[in-house]
């Protein structure tokens, strides 16, 4: 399990260098692009579908690695 861990780990590291990346770009977080993407507020621009993409990634991982500290 804890090889999972830093497995997830450097994923969310790696994810969150390119969330800075846009989060720098468009001078906003990347839970509010992802919550106004999600409305409909931001268009259909490629680099809001990426953005968007990773940051549920991001999540995704974040929240499998807490379910498998919670295991340990």
């Amino acid at each position: 399990m804890t090889f999972q861990i830093a497995r997830y780990r450097k994923a969310v590291t790696g994810i969150d260098d390119e969330l800075k990346v846009f989060e720098q770009k468009y001078t906003m977080s990347s839970e509010e692009c992802y919550l106004r993407f999600n409305s409909g507020e931001l268009g259909d621009k490629a680099d809001f579908f990426e953005w968007s993409g990773l940051y549920e990634n991001f999540l995704l991982y974040r929240k499998r690695m807490a379910a498998l500290k919670d295991e340990i």
